[in-house]
């Protein structure tokens, strides 16, 4: 019975639906958070934006404002925004995980046709659901381009082999329609008659005829370029190729992506042989790759790892020579294409070694087997790891945006909205940038939040905020420890933002989005009546405050006026004294609002609002309890003198404000 069992399922795992099936379900489990992820990046203003002024019609014959001519990218976005309501979410972000995991059937489907080994199929179609590079192209919906165009050559590549097995016209021309609809995602469709010729000239050097059909694909991608010559977009900026030292950085970024198995070795080697990254790099890849050539010839091979090579390659190519280093440094979608090959590629060094030790004892074949499984599930668990981290990125960044949108579906509408220190990049920090550091010499880690030439408002909207104005702005000032979006302003600009509009001051530290106009009135703002005014030192005012106990913390609520500009940032200090004498059973020390407007910020009229939180410890004995605020140097530790209204100074310069009775 067990020997019964055993015999079916070993069927049932080489059944090509089963191993299909597995394939498409590793890709959707290992992208399912990315469906938690919104719209940053090029989402709201380089994509969206641009596609709602666009009819189906017009993305096809024009792509004017637009970089790029990709119209059929553009009509799968229309379709999701008519289909879900709205810029839903989840499901544009659904068109990306889809397609990646139709393109990682089709890598099994293409592996099974260039070897007719299910196990090598399955490898391929892994590595390539698992490739860590790919994270970019399926977790982001702006990407959508690179799956797309990917599962499309693919299907355009196993339809043509199709139309020759089956000696089927029908097949041939579907091959042809999959290569114009390849073309219209992305101009990178252009190398699917390129990898055709190549399967030909492969079957060819074997003594296997030349289809000359193949030729023909070669119209379309002819028609299409000159198409793509003469329809209206922006202007390209620059040369058409890039310098060779720029090319050389960009293959360096393509050459870590083919040899990404072996490339987190690059640290090591680096640090213990003194080399510089890219050098070791360069030497642990070359040799690397030599091994898996011999390898291949060896296992008789040698075929099949240069045309898949050769793939690779042929996908890096356009990339090389035409974008700049640092736009391919920041892109890691850019590496999709070409890790079709580099799936099928690292897949052939896997049979090989398979094939080496065929025919041999069986000790020696279950220990390679063995060895071999232990290796690629190393590899697969490393891989999902990369992947889920880089994911995490984007969860976060989202928050960020929903963070965005929300203050501007709260705020008053009579004014725009401001934002200070947007990250252009956005970065987990802490733990949780430890946990997900980048194993890989080249390459950051994180997601573009807000391109400098993106609108605030248009990322408000398509994460669900309301449609109405709003800008960015950089203010050093605050020191934000990022790289911010917006034009830089000074501090006086800041203050005549914070007169006219309403901001908000982003926190990466903190996670927040503070609105800051609600702490911060400047200048000439009237008084209240009934205000205490307790004069610190000759320039700040304590107008009012308010206390309130919730659970175990007192809130502070203190309201400041700044009679003339202080020359230091003094800290407030909130201490609470018990029934003993002694220093305080509990305080808060700190600059005022986070810090976020210290004192040396301040002008004459300026008002600012305060708040403290003072926790209470466990076990306080009964008795009365008093809660102090005042004002020192941080340098000197020197209290400024505070003064009630009646001319009385306060004993220690310490104010109370607050009196109970624990019984």
């Amino acid at each position: 019975m067990h020997n019964r069992a055993l015999e079916v399922a070993k069927r049932l795992v080489q059944q090509p639906l089963v191993q299909i099936i597995v394939t498409g379900a590793v890709t959707c489990t290992l992208y399912a958070s990315s469906l938690q992820v919104g719209f940053f990046n090029d989402d709201p203003t380089g994509h969206f934006r641009w596609m709602e002024g666009r009819s189906l019609v017009s993305l096809f014959t024009s792509a004017s404002g637009y970089p790029f001519y990709r119209p059929l990218t553009f009509v799968l976005w229309k379709a999701a925004y008519a289909l879900g309501g709205g810029y839903n979410p989840v499901g544009f972000h659904l068109l990306n995980v889809l397609f990646h995991a139709l393109s990682a059937a089709l890598v099994w489907a293409l592996g099974y046709v260039l070897t007719g080994r299910w196990a090598y199929a399955m490898l391929a179609g892994l590595l390539f659901a698992c490739f860590p590079f790919s994270y970019e192209a399926v977790a982001y919906a702006g990407a959508l381009f690179h799956p797309l165009v990917t599962c499309l050559v693919l299907s355009t590549l196993l339809l043509y082999y199709e139309s020759k097995q089956r000696r089927s016209n029908a097949l041939f021309w579907a091959a042809h329609l999959t290569l114009v609809l390849a073309l219209f995602a992305h101009e990178n469709g252009i190398i699917a008659p390129l990898l055709i010729l190549g399967w030909e000239f492969s079957e060819w050097s074997r003594g296997r005829p030349f289809n000359r059909r193949a030729w023909t694909f070669l119209g379309e991608a002819a028609l299409f370029f000159g198409l793509w010559l003469v329809v209206p977009r922006l202007p390209r900026q620059g040369t058409l190729l890039q310098p060779l030292s720029a090319m050389r950085v960009s293959a360096l970024y393509f050459f870590q992506a083919i040899v990404h198995p072996v490339a987190p070795l690059t640290l090591n080697l680096a640090t213990h042989l003194s080399l510089n990254r890219d050098l070791a790099l360069v030497v642990i890849g070359l040799v690397s790759l030599g091994l898996a050539y011999l390898i291949a010839c060896r296992s008789g091979m040698r075929a099949l790892f240069v045309l898949t090579g050769g793939w690779a390659l042929l996908a890096a190519l356009p990339a090389v020579l035409f974008l700049e280093s640092e736009y391919i440094r920041g892109s890691p979608r850019l590496y999709y294409l070409t890790s079709v090959g580099t799936s099928l590629l690292w897949a052939t060094v896997g049979l090989g070694l398979v094939r080496l030790v065929e025919g041999r004892s069986r000790w020696l074949r279950s220990g390679a087997y063995l060895i071999i499984a232990v290796l690629i599930l190393a590899l697969l668990r490393f891989d999902v790891a990369f992947v889920a981290c880089r994911q995490h990125f984007y969860v976060r960044a989202t928050e960020l945006m929903q963070m965005v949108s929300r203050t501007a579906a709260i705020a008053p509408t009579d004014k725009e909205l401001v934002y200070v220190n947007l990250p252009l990049y956005f970065s987990s920090a802490g733990e949780e940038h430890e946990e997900c550091a980048n194993p890989f010499p080249l390459g950051p880690s994180g997601a573009m939040a807000f391109p400098r030439y993106a609108q605030v408002s248009d990322f408000i909207f398509v994460n669900g905020g309301p449609r109405r104005p709003a800008i960015g702005i950089t203010a050093a000032a605050f020191a934000p420890g990022w790289e911010t979006y917006g034009d830089p302003v000074t501090l006086e600009q800041m203050r005549q933002f914070l007169a006219e509009n309403r901001v908000y001051l982003c926190d990466l530290a903190a996670w927040r989005i503070f609105a800051l106009s609600d702490h911060w009135q400047v200048g000439g703002v009237a008084e209240s009546p009934g205000e205490t005014r307790v004069t610190f030192g000759e320039n700040i005012v304590l107008a009012g405050y308010e206390v309130r106990r919730e659970d175990n913390t007192l809130r502070v609520i203190l309201d400041w006026r700044c009679l003339a500009a202080p020359q230091k940032s003094y800290t407030v200090f909130v201490h609470l004294y018990g029934p003993v004498a002694g220093p305080p059973v509990a305080q808060q020390d700190g600059p005022p609002v986070h810090n976020y407007v210290p004192t040396s910020f301040w002008q004459a009229g300026d008002r600012i609002r305060d708040e403290k939180t003072v926790a209470l410890p466990a076990g306080l004995p009964a008795g009365d309890y008093t809660l102090v605020v005042g004002l020192y140097d941080p340098v000197t530790g020197a209290r400024l003198p505070a003064v009630g209204p009646d001319g009385w100074r306060y004993p220690n310069d310490a104010v109370p404000l607050y009196r109970y009775t624990l019984p």
